[in-house]
């Protein structure tokens, strides 16, 4: 699994894609060769080849969260968003009530909602993840998102949030340059800076 990462962040899609179908042929009931090789189709642009893999795994009786998260990604890469949600649901009613499971199938699907530029329905799953989890980095997530797609009224909600949980953390600065935006002051910074935040923490979503 590392070498098919690293391949893939190379850009070496191929040489990922053959490495993990070998493996996934070796170890047939290995979930996280058969999701490995799943995501890798995605990133390659291959949808129907990524759900031909996802039936095929789901006939073998491979199951659980980490594959419904999947079917998720495959759902939303091929414009079903209202299947990616469905499935999503399906995978937080499995998570026996674990809150970081819960806030994990909803920071996912902010991330699916974002990727079709489903900004208000994203901002209400990254609020979900982080009512199931604050320490699910949800609502750093939620507050770049705001920035970037104009609302910076939402972010610096998120900010003022984040800082009243965590007054010596970096958020309270945050809030401030956006507080100083918002109300034109002169003396505020001319331009944004946004924290990096983790909101592709495990890009390539091994489990």
């Amino acid at each position: 699994l590392r070498e098919a990462k690293r391949l893939l962040e190379e850009t070496r899609e191929e040489e990922a894609i053959s490495l993990l179908d070998a493996a996934r042929q070796t170890n047939p009931a290995d979930a996280r060769l058969w999701i490995a090789l799943i995501r890798a189709h995605l990133e390659s642009g291959e949808q129907e080849r990524a759900r031909g893999l996802l039936n095929e795994a789901r006939a073998q009786g491979l199951d659980g969260f980490a594959l419904d998260e999947t079917d998720a990604r495959v759902e939303a890469a091929s414009g079903n968003i209202e299947g990616a949600r469905t499935t999503l649901t399906r995978a937080r009613g499995r998570s026996g009530g674990d809150a970081r499971l819960i806030a994990r199938a909803f920071m996912l699907e902010g991330e699916l909602e974002a990727s079709l530029d489903n900004v208000d329905e994203a901002l209400a799953a990254y609020e979900a993840a982080d009512a199931a989890n604050p320490a699910s980095a949800a609502l750093q997530v939620a507050a770049s998102l705001a920035l970037r797609s104009g609302r910076p009224t939402y972010a610096r909600r998120s900010y003022g949030t984040l800082c009243k949980r965590d007054p010596e953390g970096p958020w309270c600065a945050q809030e401030a340059r956006l507080s100083a935006k918002l109300r034109g002051d002169p003396a505020g910074p001319c331009s944004l800076d946004p924290l990096t935040v983790i909101e592709n923490a495990n890009r390539w979503g091994w489990p």
